[in-house]
């Protein structure tokens, strides 16, 4: 994950992402806050999975060599079904699989 501290930063960083972005969702004060940028679904999933929405089942942990659990989920399956539940108000999903996050809302 990539955090920019607000709109500016991004599009320095990624103009395709951010104009395509900002055609979506419009201007607004989102655009002084941090912005989380996921490069793909699979990147936000095991974010999520980690550090997000399930972080209390401590998925990263080891376990003294039993199996990764996290090679026997199906993060495509779940970043698609995440996808399709997030709030729209604060996430977002380019067409190049990139994910964008905010706080604050759009």
């Amino acid at each position: 994950m990539k955090i920019f501290e607000n709109f500016k930063e991004l599009e320095e960083s990624d103009k395709i992402l951010a104009q395509e972005l900002l055609k979506e969702v419009g201007e607004g004060e989102w655009q002084q806050d941090q912005l989380y940028v996921h490069d793909n679904l699979f990147e936000f999933t095991k974010h999520e999975l980690t550090d997000g929405w399930y972080m209390d089942n401590n998925l990263d942990k080891d376990y003294n060599g039993a199996p990764d659990l996290m090679n026997y989920i199906d993060t495509e399956s779940l970043g698609r079904d995440l996808s399709e539940r997030w709030d729209i108000s604060s996430h977002f999903l380019s067409e190049d699989d990139s994910v964008v996050e905010t706080s604050c809302g759009w």
